[in-house]
């Protein structure tokens, strides 16, 4: 576990009346190959950061579901697990009693939860998949319900999207699940699978790079003009397999590959429209506080 744990403690003490049963972390995450395509059954390739969300909690056998947010402590809910239903519970509550919900067909029950995070929300670092997945980690060992991450990973998604109406992909819970130190995560969302990729960055670093609007609009167009020669080498293998007599079925994987291109591209290309638009720059700054 990780992140500013010991005033998580006390903290909890002072909301509820009692020490917390232990505190679980779960990381948001950067994604490095991949964008946009997990919702659509694609290859990404995220990894975690040390950033992320830590839930303190306690066992609760009345049924009854308590949740509070550091940084929401004014908006405090009080629920019972039975009664959680879609729009139940609204605003960012809705994410961890969607959660609880989900598992309940596993055996998960009531409990007291204080939750803290220091990732920034809205900032793309998939924050409330974290929430999602430290607030099911801390759900299932509360109750003695084992889950393979994975599988973990799948029903955070399925609480995320009947709870909130959030149409997500599995990336971001998986990334928060099953990521480990020095590695990122290459994983196939069409299938699942997924292997560990050695991403030697070293233990001290934590580096964000910034660029300019300009510099990312060149580095884009760079990348437009690589994508668009494989797609056409990928175009090019294809009319020749046909030209030889190989039937569509066997091309598969071709046509999958250059669906994924075509996706990527058109992403590079609205990416490179907004970037050139100078409230679009500005609308992001407001937001963020920083150039995109």
């Amino acid at each position: 576990m990780s992140g500013p744990v010991d005033p998580l403690l006390a903290a909890f003490e002072e909301a509820y009346g009692r020490p917390p049963q232990g505190v679980w972390h779960a990381p948001g995450r950067v994604n490095l190959i991949g964008e946009h395509t997990d919702y659509n059954d694609g290859l990404v390739l995220p990894f975690a950061l040390a950033q992320g969300v830590s839930v303190a909690a306690a066992r609760r056998d009345d049924g009854v579901l308590e949740l509070r947010s550091l940084q929401a402590a004014a908006d405090g809910r009080t629920v019972r697990v039975e009664e959680l239903t879609p729009g139940a519970v609204d605003g960012w509550a809705a994410y961890p009693a969607g959660v609880a919900a989900v598992l309940r067909e596993h055996g998960v029950g009531g409990a007291s939860l204080l939750i803290d995070s220091d990732l920034p929300q809205g900032a793309g670092l998939a924050s409330s998949a974290a929430l999602e997945c430290a607030v099911a980690l801390a759900l299932c060992q509360l109750h003695g319900v084992e889950i393979e991450r994975a599988e973990l990973a799948r029903l955070a998604q399925r609480a995320e999207r009947e709870f909130t109406g959030t149409p997500c992909g599995i990336m971001d819970q998986s990334a928060a699940l099953l990521c480990t130190a020095g590695h990122a995560l290459l994983l196939d969302c069409r299938s699942g699978l997924s292997s560990q990729v050695p991403l030697p960055l070293g233990e001290a670093l934590s580096l964000l790079v910034v660029l300019r609007p300009e510099e990312t609009v060149e580095l884009l167009g760079q990348r437009l003009e690589a994508l668009s020669a494989q797609a056409e080498e990928t175009r090019a293998r294809i009319r020749g397999a046909t030209e030889q007599g190989v039937a569509w079925v066997f091309l598969v994987e071709e046509q999958y590959r250059l669906a994924l291109l075509e996706a990527e591209m058109r992403f590079v290309t609205e990416l490179r429209r907004d970037l050139a638009r100078p409230d679009y720059v500005r609308q992001w700054e407001e937001r963020f506080g920083s150039r995109p």
